[in-house]
């Protein structure tokens, strides 16, 4: 069985930069979404630095969501992975019983 886990993780690792981690335009998609809410209309009468620290604030904790997003991705994909070659696997097991039931 760890053999298997070793395939997947291969797998895995050679398609990485598609599947566990954010595109460029998935990231800018992102942060534009996140420019469109505006600090002042939650909190009032904040000084330029005080906005300047709460972006650099927010930038950080999207930046730890987008990790944990790729983290939890490659979690998905592996146990997806697992159980469509799990699936694959019974099936060819009960291929015979089926051919001989349905053979005559």
């Amino acid at each position: 069985m760890e053999n298997v886990k070793d395939t997947i993780s291969t797998i895995f690792d050679g398609r990485i930069e598609e599947i566990a981690s954010l595109r460029d335009n998935e990231v800018k998609e992102l942060d534009n979404k996140k420019d469109n809410v505006f600090i002042e209309d939650y909190v009032k009468d904040l000084s330029p630095r005080q906005k300047q620290q709460i972006a650099e604030y927010f930038d950080e904790v999207m930046s730890e969501v987008y990790c944990e997003s790729a983290r939890m991705n490659q979690k998905y994909y592996k146990y997806g992975f697992s159980d469509g070659m799990n699936a694959t696997i019974e099936s060819f097991k009960l291929r015979p019983e089926i051919e001989r039931r349905f053979s005559k």
